[in-house]
């Protein structure tokens, strides 16, 4: 007894064959595409990208020395605004060591020393090797932005910038809310 195809030839099938799985190749190969950065977060982007390569190029050597005070130096230097202008420089800065203990704060707190390698986004980004942002809430139980920029030198891992932003300061100056923060791909 035959097997009916419903008309279908062997040659037709051997097509259809090939024209579905050329479908789903393309269907698989092509990716959606990211939808674009709105003006503000573009805007967003470019600020903090120069900032971040500035930075992170700076304090790669002085990290793995872990020499504070040249880290310090080189931030006055680069940014000689920082902490005293908020409006000019709306940025914290910290950095960890390669370990996930943070070694310098400007402006100076109290929490030098301690260890922030259980947090999934400090672990993200040093496992990574990615910048990443993250929103968190500090003990106080204020919301604030993080963005974690891995830092290099001769190919080897250093530590993390950690720039620390008020959600309110991110709305107000580019217009980005918790949704759009996250959203920037700073890499």
């Amino acid at each position: 007894m035959a097997v009916s195809h419903g008309g279908a030839t062997p040659a037709r099938l051997t097509w259809r064959l090939v024209l579905g799985a050329l479908l789903c190749l393309l269907w698989l190969g092509c990716p959606a595409q990211d939808k674009p950065l709105s003006p503000q977060a573009a805007a967003f982007r470019q600020e903090l990208r120069e900032t971040l390569g500035k930075l992170t190029s700076a304090l790669a050597g002085p990290v793995c020395d872990n020499d504070i005070q040249a880290c310090e130096q080189a931030i006055m230097t680069l940014c000689p605004e920082a902490p005293r202008d908020a409006l000019a420089f709306p940025f914290r800065l910290g950095i960890i060591n390669r370990d996930g203990v943070l070694i310098y704060v400007n402006p100076p707190m109290k929490n030098v020393g301690e260890d922030y390698s259980q947090y999934q986004a400090v672990r993200e980004a040093l496992k990574g090797r990615r910048i990443t942002n993250a929103r968190l809430y500090a003990p106080d139980g204020k919301e604030v932005y993080l963005i974690l920029a891995p830092m290099f030198k001769n190919r080897q891992l250093a530590g993390l910038l950690v720039v620390r932003l008020d959600p309110a300061l991110v709305q107000q100056r580019w217009g980005l809310g918790e949704e759009d923060f996250l959203a920037v791909d700073l890499n």
